[in-house]
């Protein structure tokens, strides 16, 4: 996703708890665009960490235009084999994180700048502007059998994005920051290897390179809700229409009981993903 961003904007900022990967990817991004980006490793799971971050970013940059909320945990256990911590720790991530990170940059879209950050710009030259992007999931729309708190997490995010939304209306700046919803299922990341989807053609398995594209083709074009597969859109609609019975027929069709299974023996192989 930074590697798409870089070639829109000169000033990208990552964020994640695996430096390893920082490095990588700013590697990556500098080999393909000439561009450094500036990263910066936190854990969010943990709102102390984020304050840091917020100090450090605003001191250096003055303030952000686009965040994205794209961190993400699942567990993979049916709900009785759930720890308390587990559950915790996805939805610190998952949920919590989206409300500490807006608290933390989004008064610096709407120009309410802390006059020791590094911002120069006078305040008459002030003005709204930002772009808010909640990376949710179908997940957050329709129910998975062993992904409670996957599913619950991520339609948390999403009506925190939805009324994010309204408040940006109420506030009278929802012309200047936007804020788009992306819904993927089943990316090719290390979050879903192992998942073999029985019917590809139907419920197809989707590049991760193809849905940071879309992700940010979504801020460059302001759309507000993003089904990185077209096809999943009509799932929740079918989830309204139809009979709980037919649902199930239609769950038992795709065979998705067996996505939390396939999971859980991957991860068994090569280690718990973290």
């Amino acid at each position: 996703m930074c590697l798409e961003f870089a070639k829109f904007c000169p000033n990208i900022i990552a964020v994640d708890k695996n430096e390893k990967g920082l490095l990588e990817t700013s590697k990556l991004v500098h080999k393909e665009t000439n561009i450094q980006i500036k990263f910066y490793v936190c854990d969010l799971r943990h709102k102390k960490a984020i304050d840091e971050l917020s100090t450090s970013v605003l001191k250096e940059f003055g303030k952000v235009t686009v965040l994205v909320n794209n961190a993400g945990v699942m567990n993979a256990e049916f709900i009785t084999d759930l720890t308390h911590d587990s559950i915790e720790d996805c939805f610190r991530v998952n949920v919590l994180s989206h409300f500490y990170l807006i608290h933390a940059f989004l008064p610096s879209m709407i120009n309410k700048i802390d006059e020791n950050s590094s911002s120069g710009i006078p305040v008459k030259f002030r003005h709204p502007r930002g772009h808010i992007v909640c990376v949710s999931s179908i997940a957050g729309r329709v129910p998975l059998a062993g992904g409670a708190d996957y599913c619950a997490s991520k339609a948390a995010a999403l009506l925190f994005s939805e009324s994010l939304e309204l408040e940006l209306l109420k506030l009278g700046v929802d012309d200047e920051i936007r804020v788009t919803r992306i819904l993927p299922f089943l990316l090719n990341t290390d979050m879903f290897k192992g998942v073999t989807p029985k019917h590809p053609l139907l419920f197809p398995t989707v590049d991760a390179s193809y849905c940071a594209n879309r992700i940010v083709q979504s801020v460059r074009l302001n759309e507000r809700v993003v089904y990185v597969s077209a096809r999943y859109r009509i799932l929740p609609i079918l989830q309204i229409l139809f009979p709980t019975k037919t649902i199930h027929c239609l769950y038992e069709y795709a065979n998705t009981g067996m996505y939390v299974d396939q999971l859980k023996l991957y991860r068994k192989k090569v280690g718990a993903f973290s």
